[in-house]
């Protein structure tokens, strides 16, 4: 397999065996393929900006610009991605989501108060 010198989505080329990065998605890491298969996110290496990429599309959308964003994990629905936000140590850090279908934020847990703001349990 070729060699992946630059951060981003790679695809392989299963006769040749190479890969190749994914336009629009140079520079991005962490990347996490959401559930239902349709997006990903990922993390530029400034760690401000969380990114989605649609492969239908090709395109890639910042759905937020914030200090110091970290451990992007989707919904099981595919409907949120949850992260962390690690701000000052009189913020705290907050764990928040963000809706795909409008962009809209929500903080759910402030470290700094220890407040839960919301909850969505799924039990069987």
């Amino acid at each position: 397999m070729g060699a992946l010198h630059t951060n981003g989505l790679h695809i392989v080329d299963l006769k040749t065996h190479l890969a190749s990065i994914i336009p629009g998605t140079e520079g991005l890491w962490s990347p996490r393929a959401s559930p239902d298969g349709r997006y990903f996110v990922g993390l530029y290496a400034d760690t401000q900006r969380l990114m989605l990429f649609d492969p239908k599309t090709q395109r890639t959308t910042e759905l937020v610009n914030a200090i110091n964003v970290a451990w992007p994990e989707w919904s099981r629905d595919s409907q949120y991605v949850y992260f962390q936000l690690t701000s000052s140590a009189a913020d705290g850090d907050k764990l928040v989501r963000v809706r795909i279908a409008d962009r809209k934020l929500e903080e759910i847990k402030n470290a700094a108060t220890q407040e839960i703001y919301a909850l969505d349990v799924d039990l069987p």
